[in-house]
């Protein structure tokens, strides 16, 4: 009931007014009672499974674990080397201590650096345009469909280098304090200089190892470079090293494609308005934006993974060999997942989509079904496209819709894809492993975070 007017409104019920006063109507009211005390949490009884499944693993079922394992890997690595030969060992070399490499370096990272470690990695990833180099042709212009579908990778290629430094560079900004000292970046201008000009006078008199030292070279930058990510104190030099480490394998692989000066032309045009437009697009974006446009430009590396896996069989398809033509097919596949479900992810952080899961009905029905159509196309393009480019562009065309749909359900049910193909070159090998591997360990310790 409401107060009278010009009166106060006392209910002796509720506990907190009871407990906070002693008089009322001029009387002298007694204490008020103590609240009653909330009931006890019930403790849960351990049950013996419960208790059994703490227990620590004895010393002899450790051992034995570890044996398993080390005879399993053992066993893998003959099986595979009989079955295979000295090319495709060579490359499983270095994708394995690639990848070792990269489950090493980002274990421990501080969380506040996972984003832009992820945005370093996505920008170092943008080396699966190197694979372009190798089918751009014609002159200034491209002249047939594969040289301009190798154009076309170099052009998005680039955008997701440049764009992902200057992102990288941005978000490290952000932590920067007034009392940090003095950092002197333009000083790696110096290697960088002393690099190039002493690749391109030893190149001068023979080629010799260059090529393969210039791959070395990108390689261990790209290595430190998200091994400097982890830490605060080294993530902007980690990634100046970045940049170093993608030009020195740019470098490397132009030697050894031996452009023409006007292919040499056409690739200086597509590959600057690639890299004016990322940096534009990273200097554009607000700093909440920053990490969908991680996600948007993730997007144009599956792409260009796609035209570069195509380019790359449709160019020569009477020479192509059955790893070649596996190894492409995939590369169609995983970059078809990625840059369709990198794109939902973006519109799902910017807000352009609904973030919650797109349940659809039936899902793994029909994600196993796309899997499975995956396959059979795999199963026809391994053993009818060779000789007809007619059926090697239909397989590789289904293969693309197919992934792009598999990109679009996958990712809209999760709410939230990146392995690289592999060619005969052991940079896009060790760098691909090293990002596939490390990309996978930082979304498992992000998980582990959420969870």
């Amino acid at each position: 009931m409401s107060p009278k007017e010009k009166s106060f409104g006392i209910d002796l019920a509720d506990e907190v007014v009871r407990g906070s006063i002693v008089t009322h109507d001029g009387k002298i009211i007694p204490p008020a009672p103590r609240p009653v005390p909330p009931p006890a949490p019930k403790q849960e009884i351990p049950t013996p499974a419960k208790e059994q499944a703490e227990l620590a693993i004895s010393p002899w079922q450790k051992a034995t674990r570890d044996v398993t394992a080390t005879t399993a890997g053992m066993g893998t690595a003959l099986a595979l080397g009989k079955a295979t030969g000295p090319v495709f060992m060579s490359n499983m070399l270095t994708f394995g201590l690639a990848g070792l490499v990269g489950y090493r370096a980002v274990w421990g990272v501080a969380p506040a650096l996972h984003s832009p470690l992820m945005s370093v990695t996505n920008a170092i990833s943008g080396m699966v345009g190197i694979g372009g180099f190798f089918i751009m042709g014609g002159g200034y212009v491209p002249s047939t469909i594969p040289e301009a579908l190798g154009a076309a990778s170099v052009l998005l290629a680039f955008m997701n280098v440049s764009g992902g430094f200057v992102i990288t560079k941005r978000m490290l900004d952000m932590f920067k304090r007034p009392t940090d000292p003095p950092e002197y970046p333009w000083l790696y201008a110096i290697p960088a200089v002393l690099f190039v000009g002493g690749f391109l006078a030893a190149a001068s008199t023979g080629m010799a190892g260059l090529v393969q030292a210039g791959y070395l070279v990108s390689s261990v930058l790209c290595i430190a470079s998200i091994s400097g990510l982890a830490s605060q104190q080294t993530a902007r030099r980690g990634n100046i090293l970045g940049i170093l480490g993608v030009a020195a394998g740019i470098i490397a692989s132009l030697a050894a494609v031996g452009f023409s000066p006007e292919v040499l032309t056409q690739f200086g045009a597509v590959a600057g308005l690639g890299s004016v437009a990322g940096a534009l697009i990273g200097r554009r974006i607000t700093p909440t934006g920053l990490p969908q446009t991680v996600a948007a430009l993730h997007s144009v590396v599956g792409l260009a993974a796609v035209l570069t896996s195509i380019g790359s069989v449709v160019a020569d398809i009477s020479h192509v060999s059955t790893l070649h033509m596996v190894t492409a097919y995939l590369g169609v596949l995983i970059g078809g997942v990625t840059f369709t479900g990198s794109i939902v992810a973006f519109l799902k952080l910017a807000g352009r989509m609904s973030s919650r899961p797109m349940i659809l009905p039936g899902r793994h029905l029909i994600n196993t079904s796309l899997l499975g159509s995956n396959v059979a196309t795999m199963g026809a393009f391994v053993t009818m496209a060779p000789g007809s480019p007619a059926i090697a562009a239909t397989c590789l065309g289904a293969n693309t819709l197919l992934s792009f749909l598999k990109g679009y359900t996958t990712t809209a049910a999760i709410g939230g894809a990146d392995m690289r193909f592999m060619l005969n070159n052991p940079l896009l090998t060790s760098v691909g492993s090293l990002i596939g591997v490390s990309g996978s360990i930082l979304s498992y310790i992000m998980v582990g975070i959420l969870d």
